[in-house]
């Protein structure tokens, strides 16, 4: 329960500093279509049937990207990350704070039709998970 509150506040700061540079960035509601993970094993089934079910929501802040994690079955989170480059087709941000390995995105900011696709990326030494999303823009 007071997980869900503080991520409640946490959500609503995020959205209110949205809000108020709206005309800087960008917010796309993501969700996965594929998850790839290695090495695999038979586990790894469970693990990617629970990852299909989150929700994510990217807010676009220029220098950072922040990806907002919902989920049933996993700790809701937010994950800040730092924009190294914005390319033609692509922007590149890496996470910060250095936890278990490389956290990364690469973000598709002028989407064909609407569509926007994404990769979020958990790289350790010894594993590496990807969550490959579809994104519609919401403001």
């Amino acid at each position: 329960m007071e997980d869900r509150f503080s991520f409640s506040i946490l959500l609503f700061t995020i959205a209110f500093l949205s809000t108020a540079t709206a005309k800087d960035g960008d917010v796309f509601s993501c969700a996965p279509y594929e998850i790839v993970s290695a090495p695999t094993s038979d586990r790894d089934q469970k693990f990617i049937a629970a990852n299909m079910r989150k929700e994510f929501q990217i807010f676009d802040q220029g220098q950072t990207i922040i990806v907002v994690t919902k989920s049933q079955d996993f700790r809701d989170s937010a994950q800040t990350y730092q924009t190294l480059s914005r390319g033609l087709l692509v922007s590149v941000a890496v996470s910060k704070e250095m936890g278990i390995g490389l956290d990364s995105i690469a973000f598709d900011e002028d989407g064909e039709g609407g569509q926007h696709k994404a990769t979020l990326s958990l790289q350790g030494a010894i594993f590496t998970t990807s969550w490959m999303l579809n994104c519609v823009r919401t403001n």
